[in-house]
């Protein structure tokens, strides 16, 4: 196992300790209070080995297990409680803008369920792993803000997660392209995305009702429904205006607690 470390901890002596046969004594300073632990040593995830991500025959524990495990547990205690056993050196950003980003998580047991990422694909739950076969609700009212009033939205709009974005252009007979859209990535920047095209709004999100969510990219994987934050359509209606033909578009929300459609703003021509 590899580890680099990017700092170590030093500590001098001073020579100037008590005579034990009897010469002249000069106190020592005390410069570490004892009954506290030092901090962890930071460790580069990029050159960082987790067991539970590279060891077929991993078995689950509480106790930490290698170098790379304590790391966790005393750096980030709250993700070592919830059962993270091995980190992404990309960055994830925390679910509000007032959040910390923090190390993407590769790998976490809920309940005895082993759930995986990637290094390039961390999981996106945002640190909700109660339900990861279910698409998440809990973005509709900020991106609803955020779509109807263009202002920044007081609730989350998913951030740390994964967005898919069918857009419908403008102009007609053209095609509609499904866009999946990393949010997060190295240092908190976004990552990549990719697209599809279909004909319609309709048979795109037909194919992801049918196939889930991969990104296209060296590094894809299927990504669980809970790490998708958000599933939004840009539809474009035409209508005519001052007898010249105009398109008018609207976005949509998808609720999976109701299997509809929520319409988040609309602007008429």
């Amino acid at each position: 196992m590899c580890l680099r470390f990017l700092g170590l901890c030093s500590c001098s002596t001073d020579t100037n300790a008590a005579d034990p046969t009897g010469g002249p004594t000069t106190s020592i300073e005390q410069t570490t209070d004892p009954t506290v632990s030092p901090a962890p040593d930071p460790i580069d995830l990029i050159g960082a080995e987790f067991p539970a991500a590279t060891d077929p025959d991993y078995v689950f524990s509480d106790t930490p297990q290698s170098d790379s495990e304590q790391y966790v547990k005393d750096t980030y205690p709250d993700l070592w409680a919830q059962g993270v056993r091995a980190l992404s050196p990309r960055t994830m950003p925390g679910a509000t803008s007032s959040s910390a980003p923090l190390p993407g998580v590769t790998v976490i047991y809920v309940d005895g369920q082993r759930i995986e990422g990637s290094d390039e694909l961390p999981l996106g739950f945002r640190g909700d792993y109660s339900n990861p076969e279910t698409y998440p609700t809990d973005t509709i009212a900020g991106l609803t803000q955020m779509f109807s009033t263009g202002d920044a939205p007081v609730g989350t709009v998913g951030r740390g997660g994964y967005a898919v974005s069918i857009i419908e252009p403008s102009g007609g007979g053209g095609p509609t392209k499904l866009i999946i859209q990393v949010d997060g990535g190295a240092d908190g920047e976004a990552g990549g995305g990719s697209s599809r095209e279909f004909d319609s709004w309709e048979s795109a999100w037909a194919f992801v009702q049918a196939n889930g969510v991969t990104p296209n990219s060296p590094s894809a994987r299927p990504l669980y429904p809970g790490e998708v934050a958000s599933i939004t359509v840009r539809r474009v209606e035409p209508s005519t205006k001052n007898g010249v033909k105009v398109w008018s578009p609207s976005y949509w929300i998808w609720d999976s607690s109701s299997g509809s459609w929520v319409l988040a703003a609309e602007f008429p021509a």
